[in-house]
């Protein structure tokens, strides 16, 4: 991460998306400690709406998931699988919570 950060302006990425709010927050915390500005030179993203990701500076972009439905789904997969059910994929939507770590590009 930290060489892709160190290249020049027009070789590095515009924006980050990260597996989750607490490796975006690390994420963060380098980009300031090289000496770059967030969201003016990357966007970054999180992803699982983290509680303290709202109280960063800039506050971090997020997108939500359903985690306790999740956990609840897959311990019935589960239970449905070991009884030899047969078991369909579950889709969860997503909603991006837009804050400050993002800006807009140039269209």
């Amino acid at each position: 991460m930290n060489e892709l950060l160190l290249k020049t302006s027009s070789e590095r990425p515009t924006a980050i998306l990260a597996y989750n709010d607490q490796l975006a927050i690390r994420i963060m915390d380098l980009v300031n400690d090289i000496g770059l500005k967030i969201p003016t030179d990357v966007s970054i993203i999180g992803f699982d709406d983290f509680q303290l990701s709202k109280y960063m500076s800039p506050r971090l972009t997020t997108m939500t998931h359903a985690q306790q439905m999740m956990g609840r789904d897959a311990a019935t997969l589960l239970l449905q699988k070991i009884n030899h059910h047969k078991v369909d994929s579950v889709v969860y939507e997503s909603l991006m919570v837009e804050r400050d770590s993002v800006r807009k590009l140039k269209e």
